[in-house]
């Protein structure tokens, strides 16, 4: 049974000595029995080690310990059963005190009462909390003798000084010091172990990554040439340990009769130190640049020893493939040199499965769906770690079909079909973009941007969907097709290698709404619920919405398909916690807040949404970072912030940047610090159109773009212009101090939600189907955004009322700011001036617009001049000492039917060639 934590803050529970208790995650495994590696001895009297054993299944129970002398406690009473994870269990939106694990969740991702967690990136976090960095050391530098633990030490404080003044454990591996019944030493010190007690366990990974450039920057990094000359990176730390889901098999090994280990005792170092501030190991651009030049200098100094490693590595396995295959031997070469040296693997290259068969690289590109996410053995040294798992199958991720092994820090191998040969002749122009864009289909790198007769083809770059010119074409059809000729030499007629033909690339371009190619809207990197209600959490295209999910984990997120209640407000605890720092002034303010973050989790399935703004009195309030957090949560990268448009055309300056950001495949625009009316015809139509046109640079047509982009801007004081008050949402918060920037936090939000996004994702996605399924299907209210409405507005309601009395805050209705919006948009008060002025002047009888220009300058009026009507027209119609009556008639028209405060213009008939103008107000 699952075992739930309870929810108060870990860093508020400190202990007598003022140092949090670390906090690490045991694995007890059930079948098999056995996690630590085994050791007997054979006929000769040899050592024979066998492998770690991949665990089906087994248990998973949070451990806590006060220090250093404790966590040496818990390592020597492991079994070799056990050993530790440094993530800790979650499941749910919540915490787990224990729990069943296996190495594969429910398929639902229900997680029912009593069900296993898999043993992934998913279930298992970092927690702001303190934990444990482990460092692993298994090689020392060319031509060194293993280090002693001192000498390690002063290794790593050479790199990064502040280790001198932390706290450290050292102990050697499960498999050093192994001794026969006669004292007869089989093996000595092998690898090392460096446990450093960290304060915080979500900065555990970047920490490693800055100890690593800080290691290369010292000169202790250096290129190991691998068996097929792979030049692998190296320092003195395997970079490679730092995954929360990672097993370290701490526990001592199990020995056959006449086998004994006799370990050394570990060494602490600092243990009454303060817990590591893993900040203080950050590098500056100096050490970066340092460290980039010396792995590039390490790998080009290797180069001859590689290429050396690698002839001999194809000449030792061409002859089997060729025979394998029945192919040439310089076929066979040639496959092989193509993994070795540029890491693609052909279509005869040979994979092994995990469960020990060979298939080509070919038959997995045809059965893409088949293979999607299945595990091999490392292509180029199948061997490898004895572990048959270490590679994954990427096929279904939109980009180039990949393996990735985890073997040597990890590699991404790309997979390739051989290439096809197309004939060029006079007059078979149709038959070659026939038989171009059959392939293309099959190969999956190439969409219909849109889906409709006018669409542009796209390819996906990273997690970006940008549109495909023919340059790129033109490069692209060159690698996936060998063109040639026929020509004549004499009486011999021979085949002439020829160029991609110019015309192809356009021809492709051209063939709008007859290509055929998979429709693509958006490119996501997390689930997403769809407008229909349905979760979309498996990778790869979705023919449906259009999107493509693109996911490098072999156990993606999983979202419960039928969440309760409880499980909605459990999720919503979840969501809110990076942002209840924030002073939001009221429950509508923070209720935009939660309708952002939900958008911002599916607004890519959302023909269109409203935009976002945070509004403060003063600059450091946190207005940008709630900006970028929900940048974050939409798609895993901090948001590039733009400078507001401006200029003599603002708004068409702002249609350049919009349909800009569409054209870099962008899915969120930030535009940060605004101190300008926001809004106008170009914002507009932006937030309420699935479909956004532009002109490129250098290009005389109009071209568009789906849009599937989440608008968020800031500003103090923040006033929105117009229609733009009902199309972004605004949320306020007010710090009430006279430095806001001054204030200081325990955590960072932004850091939060980058490092803890898939469960931040789900958290959203489970209060967004909890509500679909208790309030069912919906007609949106809101025009422009009716299906946000149904899917966004109603959960945050809903999911409000779920939640009173949980000790949760209050949350209003995110249109109640459209209100406020209004009451301070500059056009509004304009126009209620207006109005106010007209009705004192002339009530409800029809009035021209120089009719209304001569009374308020006191022309033909008899008495006190109408000073209230003078200022309301000048405000909209002045140029210089005059009043403009057409660009006052003009405006009048723009606003004409609009209400405010029951009043609205109305156009009458026209008199002397002019319109009238009657000031209408409703029955009360």
């Amino acid at each position: 049974m699952n075992a739930i934590l309870a929810t108060a803050s870990p860093l508020e529970d400190h202990r007598a000595d003022d140092r949090p208790a670390l906090t690490v995650s045991v694995v007890t495994a059930t079948r098999p029995r056995l996690l630590a590696k085994a050791f007997s001895l054979d006929a000769e009297g040899h050592l024979v080690k066998t492998s770690v054993a991949d665990m089906a299944a087994g248990r998973i129970e949070r451990r806590e310990v006060p220090d250093l002398q404790a966590f040496a406690a818990l390592l020597d009473s492991l079994e070799p059963a056990q050993a530790l994870v440094y993530g800790l269990p979650h499941a749910r939106g919540h915490a787990l005190q224990r729990s069943p694990v296996t190495t594969q969740a429910d398929p639902d991702g229900s997680l029912a009462a009593g069900a296993a967690i898999a043993r992934t990136n998913d279930y298992l976090r970092w927690e702001r909390r303190p934990g444990v960095l482990m460092l692993d050391h298994d090689e020392p530098p060319p031509g060194q003798p293993v280090p002693d633990p001192e000498q390690l030490r002063a290794w790593l404080i050479e790199a990064a000084p502040v280790l001198a003044e932390a706290p450290m454990l050292w102990r050697p591996s499960a498999s050093s010091f192994l001794f026969d019944r006669d004292g007869r030493e089989l093996q000595g010190l092998r690898g090392q172990r460096l446990y450093l007690p960290v304060a915080d366990t979500t900065k555990i990974e970047a920490a490693g990554r800055a100890l690593v450039a800080r290691l290369w920057a010292a000169g202790l990094g250096w290129i190991k040439v691998g068996a097929a000359g792979q030049a692998l990176p190296r320092t003195i730390i395997d970079a490679s340990v730092w995954q929360r889901s990672r097993l370290d098999f701490a526990a001592p090994p199990r020995l056959s009769d006449g086998l004994q280990r006799r370990p050394p005792a570990p060494i602490l170092w600092n243990e009454d130190a303060p817990w590591l501030d893993t900040d203080r190991l950050e590098s500056d651009d100096e050490i970066l640049r340092t460290a980039d030049r010396a792995r590039k200098q390490a790998t080009e100094a290797a180069r001859p020893e590689a290429a050396q490693a690698r002839e001999a590595w194809i000449e030792a396995h061409a002859p089997r493939l060729a025979a394998r295959r029945k192919i040439e031997l310089d076929a066979a070469r040639a496959v092989l040199a193509s993994a070795a040296a540029r890491r693609v693997l052909l279509g005869d290259f040979e994979l092994v499965t995990q469960e020990g068969e060979t298939v080509t690289v070919a038959e997995i590109l045809d059965a893409p769906v088949k293979w999607h996410l299945k595990r091999f053995a490392d292509p180029l040294e199948p061997e490898y770690g004895d572990d048959p798992r270490i590679a994954v199958a990427r096929l279904r991720g939109g980009g180039p079909p990949t393996i990735y092994s985890h073997a040597h820090g990890g590699r991404t191998f790309r997979l390739e079909r051989a290439q096809s040969r197309l004939q060029l002749a006079r007059g078979q122009q149709p038959r070659v973009l026939d038989a171009v864009l059959e392939v293309t289909r099959l190969q999956g790198e190439l969409f219909d941007f849109g889906g409709d007769r006018t669409a542009g083809m796209a390819r996906v770059v990273g997690d970006r969907a940008v549109p495909a010119d023919p340059e790129w074409l033109t490069d692209h059809l060159g690698r996936a097709f060998s063109f040639y000729s026929l020509r004549k030499l004499g009486e011999r007629t021979y085949e002439a290698d020829e160029d991609v033909p110019a015309w192809l690339p356009r021809r492709l371009i051209a063939k709008q709404g007859e290509r055929d190619l998979p429709r693509l809207t958006a490119v996501i990197t997390a689930p997403t619920m769809l407008a229909d209600g349905s979760i979309l959490d498996a990778p790869g295209h979705d023919p449906r919405s259009g999107l493509l999910y693109v996911c490098d984990d072999a156990s993606p997120p999983a979202v419960p398909r039928d969440p309760s209640a409880e499980d909605a407000v459990r999720a919503l605890a979840t969501l809110w916690e990076p942002v209840r720092m924030f002073p939001f002034v009221d429950a509508v303010d923070r209720g935009v807040m939660l309708a952002a973050m939900l958008t911002a989790c599916v607004r890519a399935s959302l023909p269109t949404a409203p935009g976002f703004a945070f509004d403060a009195p003063t600059a450091g309030s946190g207005k940008t970072k709630l900006a970028r957090l929900l940048g974050v949560l939409a798609t895993g990268d901090d948001p590039a912030v733009l400078a507001p448009p401006g200029g003599r055309e603002p708004d068409e300056e702002t249609r350049k940047l919009l349909y800009t950001a569409l054209l870099e495949g962008r899915r969120v625009v930030l535009l940060d610090n605004v101190n300008a009316p926001l809004g106008g015809a170009a914002l507009d139509a932006f937030l309420t159109s699935s479909v956004f046109s532009g002109r490129t640079l250098g290009k005389s047509e109009m071209t568009a773009l789906p849009n599937r982009a989440l608008f968020l801007a800031t500003g103090n004081n923040l006033r929105l212009l117009g229609d733009t008050c009902r199309r972004v949402l605004t949320a306020r918060v007010d710090p009430q101090v006279e430095t806001p920037w001054a204030r200081t936090f325990d955590f960072d939000p932004v850091d939060w939600v980058a490092a803890e996004r898939p469960a931040f994702v789900v958290a959203a996605l489970t209060i967004l189907r909890a509500a679909h399924l208790a309030l069912g299907p919906g007609r949106g209210q809101f025009g422009s955004f009716e299906t946000w409405d149904v899917l966004v507005r109603r959960a945050v309601g809903w999911v409000a009322d779920q939640a009173q009395g949980t000790g949760l805050p209050t949350f209003g209705d995110p249109l109640g700011t459209v209100e406020r919006a209004f009451a301070h948009d500059p056009e509004t008060g304009k126009l209620s001036a207006l109005m106010d002025a007209w009705e004192a002047a002339f009530g409800d009888a029809p009035t021209t617009t120089t009719q209304a220009v001569k009374v308020a300058t006191g022309a033909g009026f008899q008495g006190e001049e109408p000073s209230a009507l003078r200022d309301a027209i000048e405000e909209i119609a002045a140029q210089g000492s005059t009043i403009n009556r057409r660009v006052l008639g003009r405006y009048i028209e723009r606003q004409c039917g609009r209400r405010l405060a029951g009043q609205w213009f109305e156009r009458g008939t026209l008199r002397q060639g002019a319109p009238t103008w009657t000031l209408r107000r409703s029955q009360r």
